[in-house]
């Protein structure tokens, strides 16, 4: 019973803590100009990032997109809710993903330095310029390249069937 309560409290404050991280994000968020100044791709990535919503059928997506040059220019993700279901799940991961680089790549100081600069007003290119020293077109270019080198026919290949396929025809002939 010790072990177990121990257990059910360990995830209880997980749980609040999460909640307590969103919730403050969402609050900050919330207090940005409406006027589009947080890239739809940011707001929708960041969510994903902080709720942990990633999982396989992402990484899938992506390899596919990848292997198909189908990756998306950020600002396309703006129109999101036009998109069929397939465009929408790359939309949606490399949404997760953009964000995920900002944060590894330049750490979360720079990320809230980019906040802060669109909160006051500024441009997107302002604000990337003040916290990473790159305009925005710099940003996508370095995140797509970043993206050719982890999501490709390679990527593809070991996140599906296909591998274990190949896997059992190696097995067979040896």
């Amino acid at each position: 019973l010790t072990h177990k309560t121990i257990k059910k409290v360990g995830e209880d404050i997980e749980i609040v803590g999460m909640n307590t991280a969103i919730s403050a994000l969402m609050i900050y968020i919330n207090e940005l100009p409406k006027d589009g100044a947080l890239p739809r791709w940011f707001d929708e990535g960041l969510a994903m990032l902080v709720s942990f919503e990633w999982d396989w059928a992402d990484n899938l997506a992506m390899s596919r997109a990848g292997t198909f040059h189908q990756f998306l220019e950020l600002q396309e993700i703006e129109k999101m809710n036009r998109y069929g279901a397939a465009k929408a799940e790359i939309a949606y991961a490399q949404s997760y993903l953009a964000v995920d680089y900002f944060y590894r790549e330049y750490g979360s100081k720079q990320v809230n330095r980019f906040l802060d600069v669109l909160k006051s007003g500024e441009t997107l290119d302002s604000a990337f310029n003040a916290s990473i020293g790159a305009t925005y077109s710099e940003f996508e270019n370095d995140f797509k390249n970043y993206l050719g080198e982890r999501y490709n026919i390679s990527s593809l290949f070991m996140d599906t069937i296909f591998f274990w396929i190949f896997l059992a025809f190696l097995v067979l002939v040896i």
